[in-house]
């Protein structure tokens, strides 16, 4: 039912209810003032009548005496003929009056009769009256025939009509009339009274009567009231809550009202709404459960950089109460931390990954790495940070245990290349004492030539212990004091031959600066041994550069350069070999060609340099 059709019905219902109220008491005060009025006038009557009556008997009694006077006077013989008159006239007046009475009396009869009957009453009062007006009767009837009788033997005898009035007439009147006319008087007006108080009597029950109505009225009306209060209040209070906590993001609660009046269909319209949102949105509950199952510390400042929200893993790392944060500006947040950094957390840009120091509420430490992101008004102005901690203690201390590892571990390789370094060098002195000690040019030359190979190893061994970084070496400083090491062993026998060199900087591991070593020493020695002849001079050239990715070495003399039938393929001798087994382990490249001189040119990709 709509509210409006309730609302229309209830102020209905009250005012019928009223109206009927209204309407009844009115009728029945008018029905009440009828039955006065009428009863009024009927005991009026009835009093008229008692008197009357009562009256007319005396007025009969004495007109009697009056008659036996005038036949008093005939007796004496008193001529007067205004007492005749008189005599006639007073015979006449006790028959009217006798007449006069006996109407009176048939009337209050019948209006007892007929009062009895209209209004279906038995009453004690009205029957005991009627009962004496019946007994009136009979009476009166007999004293009617001996007024009768009086006037027949006062007719014959003056004397016997005088005694018979005496003896007969006036004890009779009086103890038989006159008492019933004081009874039927003092009847009618009990009579009266009775009905004044029955009539008063049914005014108290209609008072009584109408204010017990009223008060059901008033009754029913608070009734009315309280249900339409609970029906329109109670909905209305359960759609304020519920659309408070959909307000608040709770998409789930629902309004459960069962009416079908504009607010039942209100209440529809928000659950529908309610359940459109929650399919396109995500509920309170739903991001809070969220942000509090993250496990990395996340803080929420607004734009005076104040915490507005913690999680529960960020009050976990920094061993705070809850909701103690709130409020409690950003900088709380870090240990030790420059102003220079802390600018840097608080500009409006984005950082990730930046690693820094959470300050428990212990006084304690915590390491973390740092991100946020600048949440913007709808006009760009900054409304906050939402900041996001991962504690890493766990990874510093692995890191630390890693590099104290990895310090021990160069250590290690540092004294394993230096005792290599110190091995080679003693081979190198060997074979430096087995050249002293040969007299064969030959042996000696392939003596020299293994010392020099052995030297390049050694220096390889030795750059690496002496670096900062055991897994790599500076190739283009290991070349000059690679031909540095061979321009010393040929110093005397070749000492007009130069060595010019274009060196960018390059960095090799030692999977490659060894094979890469061995084979400048072969190109650079054999340009030594066979690119001038004897007491000449001449120009090595060394450049080396590298390349999206591959370094490129070339190796030029100016020299005799090779003879016109050479190729490597042909070429058997240990050094080519040498050449050609170290090419193949770099992966190299190689274009070996005349251009006034000898120019071998080999590349190779580089590997990864940690």
């Amino acid at each position: 039912m709509k509210l409006s059709t309730k609302l229309l019905l209830s102020f209905s219902f009250v005012a019928l209810l009223l109206a009927g109220i209204g309407i009844f008491s009115q009728y029945y005060n008018q029905q009440i003032k009828n039955q006065l009025v009428e009863e009024s006038e009927h005991a009026i009557i009835e009093l008229a009548y008692s008197g009357e009556m009562g009256l007319k008997l005396y007025h009969s009694l004495l007109n009697a005496q009056y008659f036996l006077d005038k036949r008093y006077n005939q007796s004496i013989q008193i001529d007067t003929s205004n007492f005749q008159i008189r005599a006639a006239t007073a015979s006449k007046k006790v028959k009217s009056s006798l007449d006069d009475f006996s109407s009176k009396l048939d009337s209050a009869r019948l209006i007892l009769e007929n009062h009895k009957s209209q209004f279906n009453e038995d009453h004690g009062d009205h029957q005991k009256l009627l009962n004496v007006l019946n007994k009136l009767k009979s009476r009166f009837d007999i004293y009617r025939a001996l007024v009768n009788e009086l006037f027949k033997l006062a007719a014959i005898s003056y004397e016997d009509g005088r005694e018979f009035l005496s003896v007969t007439v006036e004890p009779y009147f009086r103890s038989n009339l006159i008492p019933l006319i004081e009874e039927v008087r003092i009847s009618s007006r009990e009579n009266m009274d009775q009905q004044i108080n029955a009539l008063n009597a049914k005014l108290e029950f209609a008072g009584t009567m109408l204010a017990f109505a009223t008060i059901i009225a008033l009754l029913l009306s608070i009734g009315l009231a309280l249900y339409l209060y609970q029906s329109i209040a109670t909905p209305l209070q359960k759609l304020s809550e519920t659309a408070k906590q959909i307000g608040e993001g709770n998409l789930d609660e629902r309004i459960q009202i069962g009416s079908r009046d504009e607010i039942g269909a209100l209440a529809n319209e928000i659950n529908r709404m309610a359940e459109n949102l929650s399919k396109i949105t995500f509920s309170k509950d739903y991001v809070d459960n969220i942000i509090e199952s993250m496990a990395d510390a996340l803080v929420v400042t607004d734009d005076h950089f104040r915490i507005e929200r913690v999680n529960s893993a960020a009050r976990l790392m920094l061993k705070y109460p809850d909701e103690q944060l709130v409020g409690e500006p950003l900088d709380i947040l870090f240990d030790d931390v420059s102003e220079e950094e802390l600018n840097k957390i608080k500009e409006d840009k984005e950082l990730e990954n930046f690693e820094t120091l959470y300050r428990t509420s212990e006084e304690k430490v915590v390491p973390v790495n740092f991100s946020k992101a600048v949440m913007h008004n709808s006009d760009g102005s900054m409304k906050g940070l939402v900041c996001l901690a991962s504690d890493i203690t766990d990874r510093k201390q692995a890191e630390e245990q890693v590099k104290k590892s990895l310090k021990e571990k160069e250590i290690l390789l540092a004294e394993i290349h230096h005792r290599v370094k110190n091995n080679l060098a003693v081979i190198s002195g060997m074979l430096q004492m087995q050249i002293w000690e040969t007299e064969d040019e030959v042996a000696e030359t392939a003596l020299r030539d293994s010392q020099l190979r052995v030297q390049s190893i050694a220096l390889v061994h030795e750059k690496l212990y002496q670096s900062e970084n055991l897994s790599y070496i500076e190739f283009d400083k290991y070349i000059q004091d690679l031909l540095d090491a061979i321009g010393s062993t040929y110093m005397n026998e070749k000492e007009d031959i130069m060595i010019e060199t274009n060196l960018e900087s390059v960095a090799l591991n030692i999977n490659q600066a060894i094979p890469c070593s061995l084979l400048l020493n072969e190109l650079v020695v054999n340009a030594y041994k066979h690119a001038f002849t004897a007491n000449g001079g001449g120009i090595i050239s060394i450049d080396m550069c590298e390349r999206e990715g591959r370094i490129h070495v070339k190796v030029r003399d100016n020299g005799a350069g090779f003879p016109k039938e050479f190729t490597r393929e042909s070429t058997e001798s240990l050094g080519m070999s040498i050449i050609t087994t170290l090419i193949k382990q770099l992966d190299a490249e190689i274009d070996i060609y005349n251009d006034n001189g000898a120019n071998i040119d080999f590349n190779f990709a580089q590997e990864e340099v940690v």
